[in-house]
């Protein structure tokens, strides 16, 4: 009975509260709460089809402490032309250029001119791309001595840093081809106009000097202390700002069962956790065989369906009305001889003939008696 009431209240697969509100006008049983909970929770066609997770906190990026440290790459296409773009995350200095073609190898050649003019780095952050993933480009950052690291698919935020440079070259490039100006000019200029965060250029700050434009402009000296404190000042206001609406998922665990989002797309896929290459990427193997990465906020956990039971006096009991329940109605020697066990529910018949013991527990007297005769 009680299996038939739980999916009838979830013929609409409304949530929990929803079940219970309906639950409560007309039926009740001991335990119904949470029986009604874990069948909200284990309905496949409600988990598969569940909104986007709560983004997260703001995990920031170390920015290295001198030029070229750490830079990121992504490609972009304006008017049917390919460019790569190029961002020192330290000066936040922008390098572009155009591509003949999206291959791996012209990829490289690009980007070996860039580091050749400021050196290359020692960490590189770029997309899951197919120029990227591919053994020509991990051997060149093998060769060149480069941590190359992948953002996770359909997360772009994890290169946030290139992913900005990227809309920042577009309209540059789109609004001075409106103006019939020179990209040129604009990218000069805008490599020289200081930052909010720091108060100096990104020209300023990686080449340690303010090359001249058509703006006169006048020579100051770059102290590394003052950058350094006022980009931390400003990086704490904006993680404040950012967690005021996030929150962290819980963590996961190997082994998890779990469900997870493809990028594009708005159901769930069921799956099991297999590694942790980073504190919130993850390693899944999907329940079709194939394996992905994927990170926390495109993953939720999955809770495991567990056998339909009914809870009767503290013992397990299948749910069928057909089964004749335990009878505690007769005595206690008559139901051990018929079960082969004493029962724990205690029967009136055995303590009939005992005498009443009287409680020795000190009880103190309400202190609003204090107002009436009680006597």
């Amino acid at each position: 009975m009680r299996q038939e009431m739980k999916k009838n209240l979830h013929t609409a697969h409304i949530a929990y509260d929803g079940m219970m509100r309906r639950a409560r006008q007309t039926i009740f049983w001991p335990g119904m709460a949470d029986e009604i909970k874990q069948m909200a929770e284990t309905c496949t066609a409600c988990q598969e089809r569940k909104p986007m997770n709560q983004r997260e906190t703001l995990i920031q990026h170390d920015e290295g402490n001198a030029p070229w440290e750490k830079v990121g790459a992504d490609l972009m296409e304006v008017d049917g032309r390919q460019y790569i773009i190029t961002v020192d995350y330290y000066s936040n200095f922008i390098e572009y250029d155009y591509l003949s073609t999206t291959t791996s190898q012209d990829v490289i050649r690009k980007l070996k001119g860039q580091f050749a003019r400021f050196g290359a780095p020692k960490m590189l952050i770029t997309d899951g791309g197919p120029q990227f993933s591919s053994n020509e480009f991990l051997r060149f950052t093998r060769r060149w001595n480069i941590n190359h690291i992948r953002s996770d698919p359909g997360y772009p935020r994890t290169n946030g840093k290139a992913e900005t440079a990227v809309k920042i070259m577009k309209n540059l490039i789109l609004k001075t081809k409106h103006n019939g100006d020179d990209p040129h000019e604009a990218l000069l200029e805008l490599r020289n106009t200081p930052r909010q965060c720091t108060g100096f250029s990104p020209a300023e700050m990686c080449l340690k000097r303010s090359p001249r434009t058509l703006i006169p402009s006048t020579s100051k000296c770059l102290s590394e202390h003052v950058v350094a404190e006022r980009k931390e000042n400003y990086k704490r206001q904006v993680k404040r700002q950012y967690d005021k609406q996030a929150r962290d998922l819980p963590k996961l665990h190997l082994g998890q069962t779990i469900y997870y989002q493809n990028p594009g797309q708005t159901g769930w896929y069921p799956g099991i956790i297999r590694e942790q290459p980073s504190p919130r990427s993850y390693k899944i193997k999907g329940d079709n065989g194939g394996f992905y990465i994927r990170n926390r906020y495109h993953i939720r956990p999955r809770k495991t369906i567990l056998k339909d039971t009914d809870v009767y006096d503290g013992n397990v009991l299948d749910d069928d009305d057909d089964k004749e329940r335990p009878d505690f109605s007769g005595n206690c020697s008559q139901h051990a001889a018929q079960s082969g066990v004493v029962s724990h529910v205690p029967d009136n018949n055995c303590d009939r003939n005992m005498p009443a013991r009287t409680s020795t527990r000190e009880t103190n007297r309400p202190v609003w008696h204090r107002d009436y005769d009680m006597d």
